[in-house]
């Protein structure tokens, strides 16, 4: 046994992604990801949506939201339109278990 084999095997180094900063992926402060109601009547079911950017006009803003609708042959087909702030409500996940939706309150 050599001397640098003897001081290896007495020192422990932390295995890399060992240490829970190494194993969890940062939880976003943000979320771009919403349910939008997009004909503004309140029993029309929510459809999901992403932000892909937001506008203020005068002092109301709006997001242009990309949704997936299905064409006239079943087929999804993405739809990018304007809308207003309050037909949105955000979803925020957690990458870290699973994406699972957290619930907001």
């Amino acid at each position: 046994m050599t001397i640098h084999s003897s001081i290896a095997c007495s020192i422990t180094l932390p295995k890399v992604g060992q240490r829970r900063v190494d194993r969890v992926w940062p939880v976003p402060l943000t979320t771009r990801h919403v349910w939008a109601r997009l004909d503004g009547t309140p029993h029309a079911a929510p459809v999901q949506g992403y932000v892909l950017e937001w506008r203020r006009h005068s002092y109301r803003w709006f997001a242009s939201v990309v949704t997936v609708a299905l064409d006239e042959h079943g087929r999804p087909r993405a739809e990018v339109r304007w809308v207003d702030v309050d037909r949105l409500t955000p979803v925020r996940s957690d990458p870290n278990n699973g994406g699972r939706v957290r619930h907001l309150g």
